[in-house]
């Protein structure tokens, strides 16, 4: 699904809330969950983001990129950000990736196997036991060191949601004043925050596709929060 165009909306009622995902990581083209796990960009995904650029014209966050540019303290966003806008902007804790816990680093099909059925993280969360499964292949960086999987204890859908809300609280004041205000991060904690910022149940992020390096606007129609542009891939 995408909606497209290149001219910015709101400047009446309020600033663009800009979403960018990161570009492509070998993690998320080998179908692995990857959560907080700190793998970094492909030469496929540096090139997204480099391609991504057209989509970010016109908006006024390039007037003040360190306080109008939010970027994920993750690796690929981190990557994501330097390639698409340049090195000024501010690193945002909450908008790190859904933590998957023990699903970190493990491939969907076996995840898919292991249960039986199509697994749906947006109904059945990241509790699930995987200690069945192969162990999850050793991954090395472009500079040959090693990036082990995250080992967190994960996070319920509701605690990402707090996140979201917790950004979406921060950044409002700035898009009242009319500020653009670009998010660089990942493909669910921007699908729950859309949700959030929409007035929907984070679960319908389910109903959401969100490809790599793509760009998304959300903002104010006739006072109501509305979705502009979704999805938007070169």
């Amino acid at each position: 699904m995408a909606i497209s165009g290149n001219t910015p909306f709101n400047k009446v009622t309020g600033g663009n809330l800009v979403l960018m995902r990161h570009g492509q990581t070998a993690w998320a083209l080998n179908s692995q969950y990857t959560g907080r796990s700190n793998i970094p960009l492909t030469e496929i995904g540096k090139d997204q983001a480099a391609k991504a650029k057209p989509f970010l014209k016109g908006y006024n966050f390039w007037d003040n990129l360190d306080s109008q540019v939010w970027v994920s303290p993750l690796k690929r966003a981190q990557q994501t950000a330097q390639i698409a806008i340049g090195n000024t902007y501010k690193t945002v804790d909450n908008l790190q990736e859904w933590d998957y816990g023990k699903l970190e680093g493990h491939f969907v099909p076996d995840i898919n196997q292991l249960l039986g059925h199509t697994f749906n993280i947006w109904q059945e969360g990241v509790d699930i036991d995987v200690s069945s499964l192969p162990p999850v292949p050793q991954f090395f960086d472009q500079d040959g060191n090693e990036v082990k999987p995250a080992q967190l204890p994960g996070e319920k859908i509701s605690d990402v949601a707090k996140r979201a809300q917790q950004v979406i609280d921060e950044v409002s004041p700035l898009l009242a004043e009319g500020k653009d205000i670009l998010l660089v991060a990942h493909a669910h904690i921007l699908r729950v925050l859309t949700c959030v910022y929409l007035g929907l149940d984070p679960a319908h992020g389910q109903n959401l596709v969100l490809d790599t390096a793509s760009v998304s606007v959300l903002g104010v129609n006739s006072g109501n929060p509305a979705l502009f542009k979704w999805n938007q891939v070169l």
